[in-house]
């Protein structure tokens, strides 16, 4: 799954929606690409 920059604030609602974890906060939403199984619930 992929975040897009031009969406994303860095509010951090999507993180805790995340099945596996997969998604941490610097200045924007990261997903762990080796941790993420493409559920789409982000």
């Amino acid at each position: 799954m992929r975040i897009n920059p031009d969406l994303c604030i860095g509010c951090g609602s999507c993180v805790p929606y995340c099945p596996m974890r997969a998604i941490s906060l610097k200045d924007h939403a990261v997903v762990n690409e080796d941790e993420c199984v493409e559920c789409g619930i982000c």
